[in-house]
């Protein structure tokens, strides 16, 4: 326990200030002729102020007060002390506990323990506790008021009974020993053991109450002093074999109880209801707790069903819970008796539980053993109003098992309202408010809540009270879209996406979708996430277009999956494009998923869509490169149409942009398979000439050189003079004759593209790859004459150090420097690179 400071009376800068403070006050009344006594008024009143205000420097506030508890002002202290000031006026606090600590007045004792049990400023609380100390020193009429309120279960709460108890072993006053001893046995018993053990300096080991009255018996008439002489001449000549004995003794009492415990609840633990009647209402106050214990731990089980009737006469003193029809909250309305496994009645005359921790944990399983029962929550509603803090809040927690129960709602407010509850207990109080269909009654009284002083857990659980109301638009009214916590903001998100699927049209539609597209731009990824699935089961108009615009900017995988999928339950078909750009942007380690997403959502969309409409997405994806995507939905309609003659036209123009889809997507031994089969059928689609140059293509790729110069070929003989296109497949056709080694056919067809871009006058550049083609054909023909001259024209063509290092290049190779591969097919592109059209 702490000591008081030195005194702030007894410091000389002290004196000096309050003679000189009190010297100018009277020099001003003789001045000015007030009396003195007017002068004092005028002090007091101005300490008033101050201490009210709080507004003066803390040495300063303890000057004021100590002149008010010399004037007996405690009105105006017993303000400074209360509990709710303390967060706006600490200073003034801490400087009235400072003065009453050195001036003391026992009249303030009870502003004392209230302030100390309730107040969350540590600081404080710990400074009026140590004040109650000094006080019970003092005076003995304290000491007296403290034994009184130790043992008031009515008016004073748990926590100030205990602050009463350690006062008490604190006080060094024994006439506190009786009462102590009786508390021994009661809720406060550790607290009562470790009091007499301060006070007396004896310990007993255990906190039994006839153990204590057996010590106290023979030694009340000693004073203190004489029993903390004796008990050190004790310790002093007792043997060590004696405290080890005992220690033995204690550990085989403590063992047998546990195992008595034990056997006593196995055995009562079963499915005969005189043995559950009997284990509830057991003399032993540990097999009480462990039979509830183990009652709420099994609470699937049929040995729970058979102990709920008893578990409500242990509680409400009848054994049958309300019927439907009951009045709520008139536990007494009603009783019928429980049958026994022998067919009699049982007797309804049992006491109800009386120990406050063995009740907590009778409510607690009631709590999730009835949480289907009609007529649970009424009882648990009852124990809410609890005296004792340990048994209101095991009701709060045993309520968390209710649901879709809106008339515990109300009450359960006023009870976390009515006390300081903060930490789990209110996050679950909450939390059970929003599963228990709120109205939208409950908004003003969570706004306490939602402040940000409040923990972010709790925050979050007022958030979902909030949204869980039918009014969204009041919630959103009350919640804040930019708290400072992701967290809080997550929350938001969820509870909107819950709710956004069940509103109609109208103003509270569009407030909700405004919220969302906010939250769709938050810093936060899951955050972000969470608003974009919100926005597709919202389906606003403007859905589809800030989704859209999101998926430009967004970079995070995670994100882009959650737009997707939001996309997809819009249902339309325009959001068929945003899907596959966002495919088509996604690096290798991410488009599996995102694809995956991007199928379900095409699925969506594509649901009751005709065989048209599923030709047009895939036109769609592979507009915008997403081929991966695009094949999986012609193929998908291939699955749902193909069976379907009306289709044919359709599926033919599907199976040409498949063709066509699978060569761009790099899968060309497929395209080739697909085009075959189209080229061979004489299909429409794709169109000839396509078909025949996507034939050369994938052949090209493939390295069946031979086959591809054959379709080159034919495109070429398809293609007429003057048509703008020939040139270039003039020019595929030249490079696939050279790699299927067909050197002259390709010299005759690359002299006349040389002709023709003489002709033409066609950009150097073009001529000059030409021509380098040409030279490399004369090189595997070794027209080495030939190939001197075209080197010299090359000379005095070529630019640009790419240019002139493939003429360096090539002459290397003729001079001999580099033979490996003049003979070698494939050894480089031969021609240039080769082109897909």
């Amino acid at each position: 326990m702490k000591t008081p400071s030195t005194s702030l009376e007894d410091r000389p800068w002290t004196r000096r200030l309050r003679c000189a403070l009190a010297a100018l006050a009277l020099v001003g009344a003789l001045g000015s002729g007030v009396s003195a006594g007017q002068v004092v008024d005028a002090s007091i009143e101005e300490a008033r102020r101050a201490l009210l205000a709080g507004i003066a420097e803390r040495d300063e506030l303890s000057l004021h007060a100590s002149l008010l508890i010399d004037s007996r002002d405690l009105t105006t202290l017993a303000e400074v002390l209360d509990v709710h000031r303390v967060e706006s006026s600490a200073d003034a606090v801490l400087a009235t506990l400072s003065a009453l600590g050195v001036r003391g007045e026992p009249g303030l004792v009870s502003s004392l323990i209230r302030l100390a049990a309730a107040s969350d400023n540590e600081a404080i609380a710990t400074r009026a506790a140590d004040t109650i100390v000094i006080l019970a020193r003092e005076h003995a009429d304290v000491v007296a008021r403290l034994r009184a309120w130790a043992v008031d279960t009515s008016m004073r709460s748990a926590d100030e009974r205990v602050l009463c108890v350690r006062a008490l072993g604190a006080s060094r006053n024994l006439t506190a020993v009786p009462d102590l001893i009786d508390l021994v046995g009661g809720p406060l018993g550790d607290e009562a053991h470790n009091a007499l053990v301060v006070l007396t300096g004896h310990s007993l080991t255990l906190a039994d109450t006839a153990a204590w009255r057996e010590f106290w018996e023979p030694r009340q008439s000693l004073s203190r002093e004489e029993l903390l002489e004796n008990e050190l001449e004790r310790l002093r000549t007792a043997p060590r074999r004696a405290f080890q004995q005992r220690e033995q003794q204690l550990e085989q009492r403590l063992s047998e109880k546990d195992a008595e415990i034990e056997r006593m609840t196995l055995l009562y633990i079963g499915t005969d209801v005189d043995r559950l009647a009997a284990a509830l209402e057991h003399e032993s106050r540990g097999i009480r707790i462990e039979v509830a214990r183990r009652l709420r731990a099994r609470a699937g089980e049929p040995v729970s069903a058979n102990a709920l009737p008893m578990l409500v006469r242990r509680l409400v003193g009848r054994s049958t819970l309300l019927e439907p029809g009951a009045v709520d909250g008139d536990v007494n309305a009603g009783a019928s008796g429980v049958v026994a496994s022998d067919g009699t009645a049982l007797t309804e005359d049992a006491k109800t539980e009386r120990d406050p921790e063995v009740r907590a944990m009778l409510v607690e399983a009631l709590g999730k053993i009835g949480r289907l029962q009609d007529g649970v929550a009424a009882v648990l509603l009852d124990e809410l109003e609890s005296p004792y803090a340990v048994v209101s809040a095991a009701a709060v927690r045993a309520l968390g098992h209710q649901r879709n129960r809106p008339e515990i709602v109300q009450p359960l407010l006023s009870a976390i309202s009515a006390v300081a509850v903060d930490g789990e207990l209110l996050v679950g109080a909450l939390q059970t408010i929003a599963a228990n269909n709120p109205d939208e009654s409950v908004l003003p009284r969570i706004k306490r809540w939602l402040q940000s002083d409040n923990t972010p857990e709790v925050r979050e659980a007022a958030v979902l009270a909030a949204l869980a109301t039918p009014d969204v638009g009041a919630a959103l009214g009350v919640i804040s879209l930019d708290d400072r916590e992701s967290g809080v903001r997550l929350r938001i998100a969820r509870g909107l996406a819950d709710a956004a699927g069940g509103l109609g049209q109208g103003p509270v539609h569009t407030q909700v979708g405004n919220a969302l597209f906010r939250l769709l731009g938050d810093d936060d990824l899951n955050v972000r996430a969470e608003a974009a699935s919100a926005l597709g089961a919202w389906g606003g108009e403007s859905a589809l277009d800030w989704l859209a615009e999101r998926s430009r900017r967004e970079s995070e995988a995670s994100v882009l999956k959650k737009i997707v999928a939001a996309l997809g339950k819009l249902g339309r078909l325009e959001a068929v494009d945003h899907i596959g750009r966002v495919c088509g942007q996604q690096v290798i380690g991410q488009r599996t998923e995102i694809v995956e997403t991007a199928q379900n959502a095409i699925e969506l969309i594509g649901a009751n869509s005709s065989a048209a409409e599923w030709l047009a997405i895939g036109r769609s994806l592979s507009t915008v490169k997403a081929y991966g995507l695009s094949s999986w939905a012609l193929s998908e309609m291939e699955r749902r149409f193909g069976a379907s003659p009306e289709h044919s036209v359709v599926l033919e123009e599907a199976k040409g942009l498949h063709a066509r889809v699978l060569f761009e997507d790099g899968r060309w031994d497929e395209s080739r398979s697909v085009l075959r089969e189209l080229h061979g059928d004489g299909a429409r689609f794709p169109e000839f000439n396509l078909r025949l140059k996507l034939l050369a293509r994938t052949n090209e790729f493939l390295g069946d050189y031979n086959e591809a110069a054959e379709y080159d070929m034919k495109l070429l003989k398809a293609t007429p003079e003057g048509d703008v296109t020939r040139f270039e497949v003039q020019r595929d056709a030249v490079r696939t004759l050279f790699q299927s080694r067909d050197y002259n056919t390709a010299e005759f067809w690359l002299d006349d593209l040389i002709s023709k871009a003489e002709q033409r006058d066609e950009p150097e550049p073009i001529l000059v790859d030409l021509l380098f083609s040409k030279a490399e054909i004369l090189e595997k023909l070794k027209r080495s004459d030939e190939l001197d001259t075209l080197i010299k024209r090359l000379d005095r063509l070529v630019d640009g150090d790419e240019s002139r290092a493939r003429l360096a290049d090539l002459r290397r190779r003729i001079a001999g420097r580099d033979t490996s591969r003049a003979d070698t097919p494939g050894s480089a592109p031969p021609l240039g690179a080769v082109r897909t059209g």
